[in-house]
């Protein structure tokens, strides 16, 4: 008897491992370190037909991210700006006097499942989540560091 109810649980157990891994999942994106994502923050330019978002303070902002106007960026943690010109060299110069060889900013490229540019980021975090839950639209997770890397350690330093 108390074989047999082993068994059972055991069944259902597998049974619901196995339909669990057949559900159907959100495509991802990547978010990628890349030297050419980085460079329209570092020169300053504002790309045309794109979207900026930030993340943190206005004027010195954790991340900025420039998302292509083909997508819609659905969010909850980033923050929609009508960028202009100073107010994109007022970042950089923030970003510029708060370098730290322990914790760089880096620069990269949003991209859909397909490999297709979406949009470009820069942070000193450099880990994300993208997700396209349909056609044409974005979801960009909040960056991060790696637990235990310098950058982490400074930001829980600057928390105190």
């Amino acid at each position: 008897m108390r074989q047999n109810c082993f068994l059972s649980v055991l069944l259902c157990a597998l049974f619901i491992f196995i339909v669990s891994g057949c559900a159907r999942s959100t495509p991802s994106g990547k978010w990628l370190k890349s030297r050419d994502g980085g460079l329209s923050f570092e020169n300053r330019a504002i790309l045309p037909d794109h979207t900026y978002y930030f993340i943190g303070n206005e004027v010195t902002p954790e991340a900025i991210i420039a998302v292509d106007n083909r997508y819609r960026l659905k969010t909850r943690v980033w923050s929609r700006v009508d960028i202009t010109q100073k107010m994109l060299n007022d970042w950089m110069f923030w970003i510029d006097t708060r370098l730290s060889p322990a914790c760089p900013h880096y620069g990269g490229v949003i991209l859909t499942p397909d490999g297709d540019k979406a949009g470009v980021w820069y942070s000193r975090k450099w880990k994300s989540v993208v997700k396209v839950p349909e056609p044409g639209v974005l979801q960009v997770y909040k960056p991060y560091s790696l637990s235990g890397s310098l950058c982490a350690r400074q930001e829980r330093s600057n928390d105190l």
